[in-house]
């Protein structure tokens, strides 16, 4: 409904702006009137937000949009009274006549116009405050929303609204609260009786509009105090949330309820005094040694979010991160991991603590430590000790610890590749591919690790044997010819990565650019021995042109051209003189789709095929159409025309 309510609004401005143009204010407003009072819906909708728009300068159509308050169009009446509210005191005592209308749609409609006039209704008071007792809950709800927006005096308002908020329906009470807490001050005291009442509805909104009124209200403090420490779940939480907004004047109250006997009280307190924020942050560093764990893990959880790096705060935390509870030292580690840098003066207490016996508190203490260059002695010694843990799951963590550590954790990583638990032994491979410099130490640990593990786990053992470099060659050939896609792939990328050095590794690599049923693996293959011993290609291509499967050297000319090439244009990794050659042989092919790839191929290396100008020439004839449009291209890029 609502999306046909805004085609029809945009629609009628379209056509209902058209016949005005170009005229003044006046005229104009009279003709949205005529509109208004005699087009079809989509018109009325088009002039009721154009006169909306005229504010006070429709003045002249106020009888017409009181008269759209009781049409049957909902959105007519809306914006009807939307466009009441922006015309302002003019509209006043019209509108306050629909208040008397038996159709409770009228009245609604009536008394929320009043509210978006504001102040310039105030003299409607008293007939608003009438509608506080009407039989319709809609109306009450926004006569008690209007009492709260025009601004009527105190003195005759918060009273009838205080008993609104004993109204059998919510919403209409939340109105009312909403409404006294427009009043500020002079509400508090009506406020402050309503705390009392026996009623766990009254007290609950009372409450809410004493929070919404803020600082203001820090009289109410001792009753709020009351229903905060009760046991009334829902109005105590909500006394909770008003002393929070009052803020730091209600400190004192709150902090009571940390010796409170009852432990959902003491957390309300702890939860409150961290929404006080700031002013708050001594009473809670003083619970952080509070006799009740729970204070202490609540105090802990308080702080975290807050990222104060005080040297009162840091120094309680760093105490407290060795706690008898393991939820509290956990939380606090996690506050100062929080902290970042801010942290640097606990330090000396967290490297103290790490002599902890549990094991997830030392690894905190660790994430936490990484943040500080105070503490970076001290962290892979730390690590290195976590590698014994009872839990895999804190060794893998110590592992990955490890891996950001440099090459002073390489000994303990090789250490870690040992490990009983498969997992931390893949999780210390990981981390050895992020040691920077010479890692050619771990080869001997990591070569059993290649007959075991997933997929994915064996390509990451093969990166880091590329990393190696030709040491790790041996290892890498038998690869080459591994039954597994993937695991063969990485190992053809682990070669070329060595580059030069694994000349050794041209005859298989050779072999699979014609046999591999990976097309992947064919395709990085010719990359590999581009980067290897790019002479090579010479030979390779030659077999190539002759290979009866139209797959096998379309991927072998589309590696020339995506590996080596970006965007057409061929680079400089493989000369002209080299590459020339073949993509001329491919451009002889008797397929069109291989003809096509050299004819890309001659395009991207320019001028410096200018050899291949007759060859190009004679392919403007070719009998695919693709062909001859690629070939008048490749013409126009070695031409150098654009």
């Amino acid at each position: 409904m609502c999306k046909r309510f805004l085609l029809l609004t945009i629609c009628g401005l379209l056509v209902g702006q058209v016949p005005v143009l170009g005229q003044d204010t006046k005229a104009k407003v009279q003709e949205l009137i005529r509109q208004l009072e005699t087009g079809n819906e989509a018109a009325k909708l088009t002039a009721a937000v154009a006169l909306a728009d005229e504010g006070p300068g429709a003045a002249a159509a106020v009888p017409a949009l009181v008269a759209a308050l009781q049409d049957k169009s909902e959105h007519l009446k809306l914006n009807g009274a939307i466009a009441l509210g922006k015309i302002g005191a003019p509209a006043v005592d019209p509108v306050a006549k629909v208040l008397a209308r038996k159709t409770p749609g009228d009245r609604y409609y009536a008394i929320w116009t009043l509210g978006w006039i504001g102040p310039p209704a105030k003299d409607t008071a008293p007939l608003v405050i009438e509608c506080l007792l009407d039989k319709d809950e809609g109306v009450r709800r926004k006569a008690a929303y209007a009492l709260g927006r025009i601004a009527p005096e105190a003195k005759t308002t918060v009273a009838p609204l205080i008993k609104t908020l004993a109204d059998g329906n919510a919403d209409v009470r939340q109105a009312a609260s909403d409404a006294l807490s427009k009043f500020g001050v002079e509400a508090v005291p009506a406020l402050i009786d309503a705390l009392k009442d026996d009623a766990p509805a009254i007290r609950l909104e009372a409450a809410r509009a004493l929070g919404n009124i803020g600082s203001p209200a820090k009289d109410a403090i001792p009753e709020l105090k009351t229903l905060f420490l009760s046991d009334d779940a829902k109005p105590a939480q909500v006394a909770a949330d008003a002393l929070a907004k009052i803020g730091k004047v209600s400190i004192p109250a709150v902090s009571e309820g940390l010796k409170h006997g009852d432990a959902v009280v003491r957390a309300r307190a702890v939860q409150t005094l961290g929404k006080i924020g700031a002013d708050a942050v001594p009473i809670l560093v003083d619970a952080l040694g509070d006799k009740n764990a729970d204070v202490r893990l609540g105090a802990a959880g308080a702080l975290a979010p807050l990222r104060i790096s005080d040297k009162m705060v840091v120094l309680a935390l760093a105490h407290a991160a060795t706690d008898s509870d393991l939820r509290v030292r956990q939380q606090c580690l996690q506050a100062l991991q929080l902290l970042g840098a801010g942290a640097k003066l606990a330090a000396p207490k967290l490297v103290a603590a790490l002599k902890e016996p549990d094991g997830q508190t030392r690894l905190q203490i660790l994430f936490a430590l990484q943040n500080l260059p105070e503490a970076e002695k001290e962290i892979v010694p730390a690590a290195a000790g976590l590698l014994t843990d009872t839990d895999a799951q804190v060794r893998q963590a110590a592992v990955n610890v490890l891996g950001s550590q440099g090459s002073a954790a390489l000994p303990h990583l090789i250490t870690a590749l040992k490990d009983g638990n498969q997992s931390v032994r893949f999780m210390a491979v990981n981390a050895i591919q992020r040691i920077p410099g010479d890692i050619k130490d771990a080869l001997p640990a990591l070569l059993p690790l290649l007959k075991e593990g997933a997929s994915f786990q064996k390509r990451n053992v093969v990166f880091v044997l590329g990393r190696i470099g030709e040491p790790a060659l041996p290892s890498l050939l038998p690869l080459l010819k591994d039954g597994d896609n993937f695991v063969r792939t990485s190992a053809v990328d682990a070669v070329r990565g060595i580059g030069p050095e694994a000349k050794k590794a041209v005859p298989t690599l050779s072999d699979m650019v014609l046999q591999d049923p990976y097309l992947l693996a064919r395709r990085n293959a010719v990359l590999a021995i581009a980067a290897i011993e790019p002479d090579k290609l010479t030979d390779v291509f030659a077999r190539v042109k002759k290979h009866n499967d139209e797959k096998v050297r379309s991927s072998a000319y589309q590696a020339l051209l995506f590996k080596i090439g970006k965007k057409g244009a061929v680079s400089t990794v493989l000369p002209a003189k080299l590459s020339l050659p073949l993509f001329s042989e491919a451009a002889k092919d008797g397929s069109a789709n291989i003809r096509l790839l050299g004819v890309q191929g001659l395009g991207g290396l320019g001028a410096d095929a200018k050899d291949a100008v007759p060859m190009l020439t004679g392919l403007l004839n070719d009998p695919d159409v693709r062909v001859r449009m690629q070939a008048q291209f490749a013409l126009t890029q070695i031409k150098g025309k654009q």
